[in-house]
């Protein structure tokens, strides 16, 4: 199929998606808007100050769109983007009205089916940017040094702490106080002005703490973040091994394990991907704590460090009855950065060869009857499985120890572990 045939495709499904979400965006939330005591000038001057008008990465799209999580569960990667219209209502108040398009990407079953998709806000975004330059404009109105229009547009007493204070049908911004003619501005504190500035600051401050909160929220301390855009996340840990996933510059992911030069990565729900170590920027602490169990496998019985390769489907390369003369996947496997694999455990090793190949081997192309994991350094060996005993293993019906007895494991010495 052309690259031009399959962009139509692409194009189409994603067409069909816009047309399917129409309904729901119809439903979305209606822009906010909010009445300000300030020019258009200092309004605006509280949005720049903000630095959270153009938008950026969402932690976790729930709780920021309508519908619920398990709705969600396809959806990675979320993006805010907020459109703001200042306009002023007279020469002392202003109205700012706010909408937030959301953005995220949806992995579909289907691959062609994929890609960005717009969700309806459900108004937590836009609600936060208008208390925020609330409490900006308040801020400046509080400050002796702050913007002297906005002092002398501010309310001579101070707004209430909680809207049963205000009279239905009005807002603290348009009540009667506000909107009386200013009086003029005293330098000295009184009580409640002192009062009024600390309450301000208090709600600043738990503003503050709150949003802090959501941005750590729901995020994994283990990440690593892609360097370069269209960096693939494979299968399994080889060089041309098949793309599950081609990554953008700065997507962050899990990190589930590492192997070598490979770090193993969780893509979205049960689906993984291993990317090169030197394609991703992990931070110090996560570094840390796999450098030191990397260090010590013995203790975490982990396989030794190991690349595989190459793999090929041939007629089983040695005497086995089980496996003689039929076809095999034979998947060859060396140790990073040295010549031998040392007295580590091997049989982790094969276990995690094994445990990476079932999937292909299961639906592999002509029906192979087995898998053989050559180790390919000065301390080899080679250890083969029927694709019976693979299976019942992978289901969860043959514990380890029965398994390996119905293994060939040559030279058995190879393999054996440290209490064995």
């Amino acid at each position: 199929m052309s690259a031009n045939h399959y962009s139509v495709r692409v194009f189409i499904g994603a067409l069909g998606a816009v047309l399917i979400l129409s309904a729901a965006l119809a439903q979305n939330i209606a822009p906010q808007e909010r009445t300000f005591h300030a020019s258009k000038a200092v309004v605006e001057k509280a949005l720049q100050d903000f630095h959270g008008t153009s938008g950026g990465k969402l932690p976790t799209l729930e709780g920021f769109v309508n519908g619920s999580a398990d709705s969600l569960t396809r959806y990675q990667r979320g993006f805010y983007q907020f459109s703001v219209a200042v306009t002023p209502v007279d020469a002392v108040n202003t109205r700012v009205r706010v909408s937030a398009k959301i953005t995220a990407w949806y992995k579909d079953e289907v691959a062609a089916n994929s890609g960005y998709k717009v969700l309806p806000s459900n108004g937590r975004l836009e609600s936060d940017l208008l208390d925020n330059v609330e409490d900006t404009l308040k801020s400046t109105a509080a400050s002796p040094s702050g913007n002297t229009e906005a002092i002398s547009a501010a309310p001579s007493s101070p707004a209430p702490d909680s809207p049963s204070n205000i009279q239905a049908g009005t807002s603290v911004f348009q009540n009667a106080l506000s909107t009386a003619a200013a009086k003029p501005v005293s330098h000295e504190k009184t009580a409640e002005d002192s009062a009024t500035e600390q309450r301000i600051q208090q709600l600043t401050t738990e503003g503050n703490s709150l949003r802090e909160v959501l941005r750590n929220q729901s995020r994994p301390s283990n990440l690593a973040v892609i360097r370069n855009s269209k960096t693939p996340l494979l299968d399994r840990p080889m060089e041309g091994a098949k793309a599950v996933l081609l990554a953008e510059a700065e997507d962050e992911f899990q990190i589930v394990d590492t192997t070598g030069n490979w770090v193993h990565v969780q893509v979205s729900g049960l689906s993984r991907g291993w990317v090169r170590r030197d394609q991703v920027d992990i931070p110090s602490a996560t570094a840390a704590s796999l450098s030191t169990l990397e260090q010590d496998p013995a203790t975490f019985d982990r396989p030794p460090a190991f690349e595989q390769t190459r793999e090929e489907v041939s007629v089983f390369p040695g005497k086995w009855e089980p496996l003689d003369g039929k076809k095999v996947k034979i998947i060859w496997v060396q140790p990073s950065d040295k010549k031998s694999f040392g007295t580590e455990p091997k049989l982790n090793l094969v276990k995690t060869v094994f445990k990476n190949s079932f999937g292909d081997v299961a639906k592999s192309t002509p029906a192979v009857a087995g898998v053989v994991v050559i180790l390919d350094s000065e301390d080899g060996g080679m250890a083969a499985t029927t694709l019976a005993a693979l299976q019942q293993w992978h289901a969860g019906h043959l514990p380890d120890g029965a398994f390996w007895k119905r293994c060939l494991l040559d030279p058995a010495e190879v393999f054996k572990t440290a209490d064995q």
